[in-house]
């Protein structure tokens, strides 16, 4: 069969999108809306790819069917005293060479290898070959040296953050832990809210910036959006967040925030008031960009993805969250007075529940599936109630 043929048939047994997809970011346009699991796309793949491979598999050539004559011819004035001469192991694997398939390559250079005994040095050799001692030259022997040190140092690494994750997934299964962004950075700016608008109720200013995370497990669960458990994917976080355009795109939380002022605006708040209610939903999706790394969108349906990847330090991402948590906390302290002990206490039952969320979420194990992920996020509804009970019992100085 002549090349053109044998390209012809090649081509038209290639998956189309591997014509068609010329970067990495067309690809991923291309697959993400189609399969957004990673199972339906290895399932996929094996599919496409699956007749190119038959095909390939099932030529009588190969490229080194065309190359390997060659190889030898050289290697046998190279290796023996007379330049035509061929050692009888060589003679052997040559003819079985054409019929076998599997082994050609390994045979050939093996049965090479064995006329090493009969090498001359007063023969004409090729200068990479070294005439005093039959062996490979210094400058690659030393460069074999250097590419086993690179793997032995690539092992060592890899055995260094090895024992980390491995603890990690040895801990008891205590189920699904609460969305991380349940405490922190988007309830400080709920809390410090309150001293830049003292008469916005606690509830509203703790669920504006949690509306995002308010409205993403109820989307997971009816699958509109995706996640996945994926506990090397982040330092912090054991959660990939494959999907969450309508929750989570700049221009849906811009969509939510407007919902959420004109309902507060309604009911009776000033102009200002329910522009601050749209920046605090907002700003969560700014947080978000500074911790995730690139997988927040712009819009709905495509778009390129955002992040900054706080997330892959740990010891930044817990300085940054706590250290804005404290100053959210004494901007509220600041702003307001409790009118008895309920007051008191119940403001500080929910600071004691969100650090242990928060504590909960950093030290505990990955949770069993992106269900249970979900299932836990539906606790942050109680958030704002609590924030309803505390404004009860506390005043605004």
């Amino acid at each position: 069969m002549s090349a053109s043929k044998r390209k012809a048939r090649t081509t038209n047994r290639t998956p189309g999108f591997v014509r068609e997809c010329r970067s990495i970011p067309e690809f991923w346009k291309f697959i993400q809306p189609k399969f957004p699991s990673y199972r339906e796309r290895g399932t996929y793949f094996a599919a496409e790819f699956n007749p190119l491979i038959d095909y390939l598999e099932k030529q009588a050539r190969s490229p080194m069917s065309e190359i390997a004559p060659e190889v030898i011819q050289g290697l046998t004035g190279m290796a023996f005293k007379q330049p035509g001469e061929k050692h009888a192991s060589v003679r052997r694997a040559i003819p079985r060479e054409p019929s076998r398939r599997h082994g050609r390559c390994s045979k050939l250079l093996a049965s090479t290898a064995k006329g090493r005994k009969r090498f001359d040095p007063h023969s004409a050799t090729p200068n990479w070959w070294s005439t005093s001692q039959g062996r490979w030259p210094r400058s690659l022997r030393e460069a074999g040296s250097r590419a086993r040190s690179r793997a032995g140092a690539e092992r060592h690494e890899l055995r260094r953050a090895r024992p980390s994750v491995t603890r990690r997934r040895r801990l008891p299964d205590r189920g699904g832990r609460i969305h991380r962004s349940c405490s922190s950075d988007t309830t400080a700016l709920g809390l410090a809210a309150k001293r830049v608008e003292p008469r916005l109720p606690l509830a509203v200013l703790l669920a504006a910036p949690q509306v995002l995370d308010l409205l993403w497990p109820i989307f997971v669960l009816l699958g509109i959006e995706h996640v996945e458990v994926a506990p090397s994917d982040t330092a912090f976080t054991p959660l990939r967040f494959v999907s969450y355009p309508w929750s989570h795109s700049l221009v849906m939380s811009i969509v939510w925030g407007i919902a959420l002022g004109a309902i507060v605006r309604v009911r009776g708040a000033s102009l200002r008031s329910a522009g601050i209610v749209v920046a605090l939903v907002v700003s969560h999706w700014v947080l978000d960009v500074a911790s995730h790394r690139g997988d927040m969108p712009l819009w709905p349906g495509g778009g390129p993805l955002l992040g900054l990847g706080l997330w892959r330090s740990v010891p930044a991402t817990l300085v940054i969250e706590i250290g804005m948590y404290a100053v959210g906390i004494a901007l509220y302290v600041r702003a307001t007075r409790s009118r008895d002990r309920t007051g008191t206490w119940a403001f500080i039952g929910l600071l004691g529940f969100l650090f242990v969320a928060y504590v909960a979420n950093v030290l505990g194990p990955p949770p069993p599936s992106a269900t249970a992920v979900a299932l836990s996020a539906l606790a942050l509804w109680l958030i704002p109630l609590w924030g309803v009970w505390i404004e009860r019992h506390r005043l605004a100085k």
